[in-house]
């Protein structure tokens, strides 16, 4: 009996580490229109991230915890996907600097700092 309330309580206790909310990801705010929303607002947020024998990325969070990585292409200014069979599409410089795209019906404005390149790398732990 104590064998089946030991393994019942050592569920539980898992199972309520599984429902704690994860740390806000750092990074820099951006505008975003994912699941569905009709208007960019200021919910997600970028970062660059630079880890030892990679090249530099780009990880946009999504508010409801989702996320993609993508690459920068400075010289065709454009981003490209790096996870998933979704690619990038509608690029549209903004007149402060950012580049406006979707991927897969979510909509991002990547910020001017990204876009200029004058972003600090965030790096890796390894």
């Amino acid at each position: 009996m104590s064998l089946r309330t030991s393994s019942a309580a050592l569920a539980f206790a898992v199972l309520a580490g599984c429902g704690a909310p994860s740390p806000e990801p750092g990074g820099v705010t951006m505008e975003c229109a994912t699941g569905g929303a009709a208007d960019l607002a200021p919910v997600c947020t970028v970062n660059e991230v630079k880890a030892m024998d990679e090249d530099a990325y780009l990880v946009i969070w999504h508010s409801d915890g989702g996320f993609r990585r993508v690459r920068y292409l400075a010289a065709e200014a454009r981003v490209e996907v790096l996870d998933g069979a979704e690619q990038a599409t509608e690029f549209v410089p903004e007149p402060d600097g950012s580049l406006a795209f979707a991927i897969a019906g979510d909509r991002y404005r990547l910020p001017a700092d990204f876009v200029s390149g004058r972003a600090d790398p965030q790096p890796t732990p390894q």
